[in-house]
């Protein structure tokens, strides 16, 4: 038997090695390891917005390329559409989840759509300084002097981030 030390931590973490006695046999071409089972990998986990390490075993599950996860269930990213962002997280129980081309982090509820009024024309004309806090306070663009372009109030069915109506701000 080799007389090494194990080094799969090290290898893995970049962190300090297992140090525990090498089991392959002595001229062996592979790093050094022992026949423990018990080697955490510690990297960063790599679901969206999560902070924790990777709480996998080195050698049974990154040897098949398995991305590293601390375990937790649930994606840990903030729906991007709630006003109110920071109560509500994404509704994938996957925590490791991929955002496709044109999807967002949703939390499954219904939101306002997002996107401004199309119909012609000034949606609300308002006195110069009214102008200036209703732009800031919601979705509303300018339009010339006194006039404002509404978002729309069409509400998006839970867990979609568009509908497939016209964008209209009737109703506000």
């Amino acid at each position: 038997i080799c007389e090494g030390r194990c080094c799969v931590l090290r290898k893995a973490t970049w962190r300090d090695p297992c140090h525990k006695p090498c089991t392959n046999p002595v001229g062996h071409k592979t790093d050094c390891c022992c026949n423990s089972l018990g080697h955490t990998c510690l990297n960063d986990c790599k679901g969206p917005a999560c902070l924790n390490k990777c709480q996998r075993n080195v050698e049974d599950n990154h040897r098949s390329g398995v991305e590293c996860s601390c375990g937790d269930k649930g994606c840990s990213e903030l729906c991007v559409l709630c006003p109110n962002r920071e109560k509500n997280k994404c509704a994938s129980e996957n925590h490791l989840h991929k955002i496709a081309a044109g999807e967002v982090h949703h939390c499954g509820e219904n939101h306002i759509c997002q996107e401004y009024c199309e119909e012609k024309g000034v949606c609300k004309i308002a006195p110069p300084g009214d102008v200036e806090k209703d732009i800031a306070a919601t979705k509303i663009r300018r339009l010339g002097l006194n006039g404002l372009k509404l978002g729309c109030a069409t509400r998006c069915p839970a867990g979609q981030s568009t509908h497939s109506l016209q964008h209209t701000c009737r109703g506000q």
